[in-house]
């Protein structure tokens, strides 16, 4: 039985874990709120510790009886566990040897993007236009039975079950669509022209935007404020020599715009 549990609580769809990443090495360990947020609709900066953003009450939780279903957390926690220290001996040896830690490194990518509010909000919005019936009973020959033939429109708890369902499948499925995608590392070049986050810290940019499948579409993903993911469809795009200040500049500035609550960033930045 896997375990329970209770409803109600902070789901974080963005780790305290991840969000650690982005908190200034110089700030005092007795620092109660480390991190520099900027409030979206506020415009304004604030000080707050991991544990204050990136979370929904019972954002996670099952509708009906969990039963024998995995929650969530518990599907999140072998990787949530094991990126932090992986970042700090990452960050230790210089970001030497990355690459061969991608393969977790995209599955952590696609943790983070399935759980964000960006995602369910994108199934809501495709399955709230949708109709259907539920089904009472699996007949032989795969034949069911429904307890309409009259189709209508999902209830927000079978909508909110389908997209919890949604985001688990989404991680079984892999990293098939991030690993076709060519990666390079950047590093930041200081803690002051350092890498920031967002609540969607997976961005896409691409000019079919409905499909993501054009040969110069570009994936971003900050990994802590030192170092930051980019891959490419097309290797002949790849930067031979990293980025530079202005590049650092436009993925802080994409980041800034791209944000719908907040940005997360070591240092207040000059907007």
């Amino acid at each position: 039985m896997p375990k329970q549990f209770p409803k109600g609580r902070n789901d974080h769809y963005l780790p305290k874990g991840y969000l650690r990443g982005f908190i200034d090495p110089a700030s005092p360990a007795t620092e109660r709120e480390p991190l520099c947020v900027f409030d979206v609709q506020r415009r304004t900066w604030r000080r707050r510790h991991p544990s204050q953003i990136g979370w929904e009450s019972g954002f996670y939780d099952f509708v009906s009886r969990q039963g024998d279903r995995v929650h969530a957390d518990e599907a999140f926690t072998p990787l949530e566990n094991d990126y932090p220290p992986l970042i700090q001996k990452l960050s230790a040896n210089g970001f030497t040897g990355w690459r061969d830690h991608l393969e977790f490194l995209l599955s952590y990518v696609q943790m983070i993007r399935c759980r964000s509010p960006l995602f369910r909000e994108q199934f809501l919005a495709e399955w709230s236009q949708k109709r259907g019936a539920r089904v009472i009973e699996v007949l032989p020959g795969n034949a069911v039975k429904v307890d309409s033939l009259k189709l209508r429109h999902f209830s927000p708890g079978a909508l909110k079950e389908g997209a919890i369902n949604k985001m688990m499948s989404e991680m079984k499925n892999g990293t098939a669509m991030l690993a076709s995608f060519n990666w390079q590392l950047h590093l930041a070049g200081s803690i002051n022209d350092s890498f920031v986050t967002n609540d969607s810290p997976l961005i896409g940019w691409a000019p079919d935007r409905e499909t993501f499948d054009h040969h110069n579409t570009v994936m971003i993903f900050p990994l802590c404020w030192q170092a930051c993911l980019m891959g490419r469809r097309n290797p002949l795009t790849l930067s031979l020599g990293g980025i530079g200040v202005r590049e650092r500049e436009a993925v802080r500035q994409t980041y800034l715009k791209a944000a719908r609550r907040f940005v997360v960033s070591a240092r207040q930045l000059a907007l």
